[in-house]
């Protein structure tokens, strides 16, 4: 009744007319009653205390295990805790020293998105378990962590050295894209004892992650499930080459065997572009993630409208190389359904815009009739872009 009203005054004169009380002392009694009893339940704040009563004869871990079952079970009845929290406190009860690892080593390497859940998942990886539960966890995983953490902490330095050299930090701070690539560079890493040779391991990887990320390896409908078929794969040929170099031609062997249309560092031409992952070539192209903020627009930078009068393929309208962000502000207004080459002149400070974007410099290009060489040139362009380092 208190919970539905929250009106201790209202459920105390309900109770003493159904119960018919007369007495004015017990009426009293009931009203001061109801209402401690609404301020015990629904303001004053408390702490639940469950007791786990420790078997001296039997081992510690077992009472550990019977207090993080018990822990399970509470969360289970009250506010839901992430799937860390339980995972976490697995762990803990194993070795008390894995809090301190989880917490600092999750703190120091956020800028390239590894928080607490994806440490625990790399940790199975570098374990070789990638598709292991996480509530599938024993002392053994726990014991790898503390007896290698060392290595584990040198190696994600190192993998930190080679996002941000490689200009790939952000896409994975900023994004939120699939994790997997953390996973297979730190095993790499790891297995060549928690550094690499930059000068001949960093090309390879690189060269793996940028087709990778291109060929949408790390998506569903690529051609397997990546968190499931994908992971183990990949591990399965990382395990095979485990302390040797980056193996990057047996792993786009693999993709070429099991993916649909995988295209290596060897294929990349401006006319397979647009099968390409779209937003990782707009972040090679930007150096950037878009913004999830409407900040930026994804534009036709040939309208599409006057394309469409001219009965242009949606298909080539539509193309990355038609395709551009900028400021909504510009997007939504000066620019709208207006020839390119008419409304680039108004641009400020055209020189930077045309280099940021990545327009060809010919200006017979910059209006409609001229699309179709518009669109290659600018194609050939981006795919300057995207094939430099590999």
């Amino acid at each position: 009744m208190l919970k539905d009203i929250a009106n201790t005054r209202k459920a105390a004169e309900d109770i003493i007319t159904e119960k018919n009380i007369t007495d004015d002392k017990e009426q009293e009694y009931i009203r001061e009653n109801i209402r401690d009893f609404y301020d015990r339940i629904f303001v004053d704040k408390s702490i639940g205390i469950s007791k786990v009563t420790a078997n001296i004869s039997g081992s510690i871990q077992q009472d550990r295990n019977r207090i993080t079952e018990l822990f399970k079970r509470l969360n289970d009845g009250g506010t839901k805790l992430s799937s860390y929290d339980l995972v976490a406190s697995v762990l803990k009860s194993f070795d008390y020293r894995m809090e301190d690892f989880l917490d600092s080593v999750s703190a120091r390497h956020q800028d390239i998105g590894i928080d607490k859940d994806v440490l625990i998942k790399l940790l199975l990886v570098l374990r070789n378990a990638p598709n292991k539960g996480m509530m599938d966890l024993t002392d053994e995983d726990s014991s790898f962590v503390i007896n290698n953490r060392k290595r584990i902490e040198d190696s994600l330095d190192v993998l930190k050295e080679f996002l941000k050299a490689s200009g790939h930090a952000k896409w994975f701070e900023l994004s939120g894209k699939s994790s997997i690539p953390l996973y297979i560079l730190a095993y790499h890493i790891f297995n060549q004892n928690g550094k690499t040779d930059k000068d001949s391991e960093f090309p390879k990887m690189l060269a793996w992650l940028k087709i990778s990320l291109l060929n949408k390896v790390f998506k569903r409908g690529c051609g397997w499930d990546p968190n499931v078929t994908g992971i183990r794969r990949i591990h399965d040929v990382m395990k095979e080459h485990k302390g040797m170099s980056f193996p990057v031609k047996e792993l786009f062997r693999l993709y070429r065997d099991r993916l649909n249309g995988f295209i290596d560092d060897r294929l990349i031409s401006s006319d397979r572009l647009d099968s390409f992952d779209m937003d990782y070539m707009f972040y090679l192209i930007y150096d950037k993630v878009k913004s999830s903020a409407r900040v930026e627009d994804k534009d036709h930078i040939h309208p599409k409208s006057l394309l469409e009068e001219l009965g242009v393929d949606p298909q080539k309208i539509s193309s990355i190389g038609n395709l551009q962000l900028i400021v909504s502000a510009w997007n939504r207004g000066s620019k709208n359904s207006k020839e390119f080459g008419d409304w680039v002149k108004e641009v400020p400070n055209q020189e930077a815009y045309m280099k940021t974007h990545l327009i060809p410099d010919d200006s017979a290009l910059w209006y409609s009739d001229r699309f179709d060489d518009f669109l290659s040139a600018r194609l050939e362009l981006i795919t300057e872009t995207i094939k430099k380092g590999l």
